[in-house]
């Protein structure tokens, strides 16, 4: 096979298999979970709102905004170094969670096309491809109304 049709070849199997590959702008939506005994706090950011709620033994809160200048694009940027199709495969650093000795904690990533991928760990330690997105999530949220 001569060098030019290797170089086709190459490109030609480059260009497909980034075709299938989902980047981080084919993001609609961001969840976080946290979840024990008598606690459970959801936070879900989309490209134009963020919402929280909070159960507990002190009531229910919830909270709602629209999410300032850039917040959505420094999510994104915060996945530049993830697969996005390998967050359901991470490992979590801890598995404190299967003896109820920290919170069941998950990041969900759904794409434009429904598809969700979910990463499960304890508390706000996740596999450390994640943490510049559980930083970002931790910073939208924590911005009240």
């Amino acid at each position: 096979m001569s060098t030019r049709n290797l170089a086709l070849l190459f490109v030609f199997t480059v260009l497909c298999i980034a075709s299938r590959c989902q980047t981080p702008s084919d993001i609609s939506r961001v969840r976080f979970t946290s979840v024990t005994r008598g606690y459970h706090k959801e936070v879900n950011i989309t490209k134009d709102s963020v919402q929280t709620l909070e159960r507990g033994r002190e009531g229910n809160q919830t909270f709602s905004r629209q999410l300032n200048a850039g917040e959505w694009d420094k999510l994104l940027a915060s996945l530049k170094r993830v697969e996005l199709k390998e967050i359901s495969e991470l490992k979590s650093p801890t598995d404190r969670r299967a003896y109820d000795g920290a919170h069941i904690s998950s990041l969900e990533v759904q794409t434009g096309e429904g598809e969700t991928l979910i990463h499960s760990f304890d508390n706000e330690d996740p596999n450390a491809l994640l943490k510049p997105l559980m930083q970002e999530v931790l910073k939208i949220e924590g911005v009240k109304p």
